[in-house]
């Protein structure tokens, strides 16, 4: 049996950054053999054609406002907010501790049911954090909405620090966005993992990650 691989998105099965990169990581390690799982925010649990092609399952949170049969009634939370949603730094105290809150029982939930190995998060946020709760290794991808959002707050800096001092890698599109982490998330030679990692073809893809994966348990266990 392949490696054990949870993946976290704020952003829906295929949309924003978070969403889309959900996607091609979980197709392209269900080709390589892996084991996935995938915990992610969204305003409906209507399957998207990717989970049914690849074969792999999706615990959702559904965000609606006004809704007494959702997960957290609110609009959902993004970067990039649209008609439905809302940006993070618009969340009241309470819809942000919420919103924690529910993640980190579905995040316990995945943890007892599929007993992953790795945890991968979408942005240096609040899964991240979440995630690094667990005393499990993890990587994140850094976009660097996130880090623009902690430039204006210092909870969300706080949050942004912590989640990615404590990842074992952090993945990022390009330099720029490297630059911008805290010193300390940098500082480790090997943590920050730069293209051409992220734009690879989904073949090469896979198996790359799965020894980034593999690598990250190795140095983590002291394997």
């Amino acid at each position: 049996m392949g490696l054990r691989v949870l993946l976290t998105s704020h952003d829906p099965m295929g949309q924003g950054l978070g969403g889309q990169e959900v996607v091609r990581l979980a197709r392209a390690l269900k080709r390589c053999g892996y084991q996935l799982r995938v915990l992610l925010a969204d305003t409906t649990h209507q399957k998207t054609e990717w989970e049914n092609q690849a074969d792999f399952s999706v615990r959702r949170l559904i965000c609606r406002p006004q809704d007494p049969t959702a997960d957290l009634p609110m609009p959902l939370p993004c970067f990039d907010p649209g008609p439905e949603q809302i940006d993070f730094q618009q969340l009241s105290p309470t819809q942000w501790q919420c919103y924690q809150e529910q993640f980190r029982q579905a995040l316990h939930l995945e943890l007892q049911t599929f007993d992953p190995q790795v945890i991968h998060c979408q942005y240096a946020w609040i899964h991240a954090g979440l995630a690094m709760e667990t005393g499990l290794p993890y990587v994140v991808s850094v976009w660097g909405p996130e880090l623009e959002a902690a430039e204006q707050d210092s909870q969300f800096q706080r949050l942004v620090e912590q989640s990615t001092v404590g990842a074992a890698r952090l993945l990022v599109p390009d330099p720029a966005v490297a630059y911008r982490l805290p010193p300390e998330a940098r500082r480790p030679p090997g943590r920050v993992v730069l293209p051409p990692l992220h734009l690879e073809q989904e073949a090469s893809f896979g198996s790359r990650m799965g020894e980034l994966y593999l690598s990250v348990l190795e140095a983590w266990f002291g394997a």
